[in-house]
């Protein structure tokens, strides 16, 4: 019951460091103009252990960009997160995120997409015919600084 703005200067989330073991975002981070605050403040709260599942339209669907939607969220920008870009991201933190898995939701186009291209696995199709493709969910966990 707590109403936030994620685009406020000096956003920060109500709650103590390193008091939340599980982070479930669906289809809001899209929405945010910055992310790199709101990331942050995610991995501020977040126990070392913590899980992190962030679901997101999938990257390429016509969806992924529609009225109100500030940015995607694709497997590099997760990448990002986790392995090639982690000290913008997290810089100073003693808490990092690493990728355990990513799934891929279908939508109501797999099932002809599958017709299409018998001989591609499922996520072939999930990745590269992204219409078959409801959102993607991104599991992370936070683990402490190496």
């Amino acid at each position: 019951d707590i109403a936030m703005d994620f685009d406020a200067p000096g956003m920060r989330v109500p709650v103590d460091d390193n008091a939340v073991a599980d982070v479930s975002s669906s289809h809001c981070l899209e929405h945010v103009r910055e992310l790199r605050p709101l990331m942050r403040e995610i991995l501020r709260v977040c126990q070392v252990g913590a899980r992190v599942e962030i679901r997101v339209p999938h990257w390429g669907s016509a969806m992924a960009m529609c009225h109100d939607h500030k940015q995607v969220i694709a497997e590099a920008q997760v990448d990002h997160w986790c392995n090639s870009a982690v000290e913008y991201w997290f810089g100073g933190m003693n808490k990092r995120l690493s990728l355990y898995e990513t799934q891929y939701v279908p939508s109501h186009c797999f099932a002809e997409a599958k017709l299409l291209q018998p001989t591609w696995t499922d996520e072939q199709i999930y990745r590269y015919m992204p219409d078959s493709c409801h959102e993607v969910a991104y599991i992370m966990h936070v683990r402490g600084e190496q």
